[in-house]
């Protein structure tokens, strides 16, 4: 058996199967993270509208790890590392980011979990709109 020939085609393999696992991924992330415009006069950066659009699509209160490995996962496109500060005091400074520039009511459970309550969540709603595709 030829070991040289048959390991490019394995590569080949692996290649195909990775890209497909990616597309999953992305596809699972469009309905658990939908995307919306929000107004340009906010002026969020792309990890404050990750976090907005989790909370908005959340129906509990969201902990600060699982909004920063969300926002932050290695395998994230788009995210700049200078963007990666200290994983407790950056959740924290992107909520109160989009509380001011916003203008939204994001409540705090005792400086651990965040959530959006439903009436408010309505009304940002409201403003903001899906994103369609082009």
């Amino acid at each position: 058996m030829n070991t040289q020939s048959t390991f490019p085609s394995y590569i080949e393999r692996l290649k195909a199967e990775n890209q497909e696992l990616l597309d999953r991924i992305a596809d699972l992330e469009a309905v658990i993270f939908p995307k919306y415009v929000f107004p340009a006069e906010w002026k969020l950066t792309f990890a404050q509208r990750r976090c907005l659009s989790i909370l908005l699509a959340s129906k509990e209160h969201i902990n600060k790890s699982k909004i920063y490995n969300a926002i932050w996962d290695e395998k994230t496109p788009n995210v700049k590392s200078r963007e990666e500060p200290n994983k407790e005091l950056s959740i924290e400074a992107l909520i109160n980011r989009i509380r001011y520039r916003a203008g939204i009511d994001i409540k705090t459970l005792r400086y651990k979990s965040y959530f959006i309550d439903p009436e408010e969540t309505l009304r940002v709603l409201s403003i903001i709109k899906p994103e369609t595709a082009a």
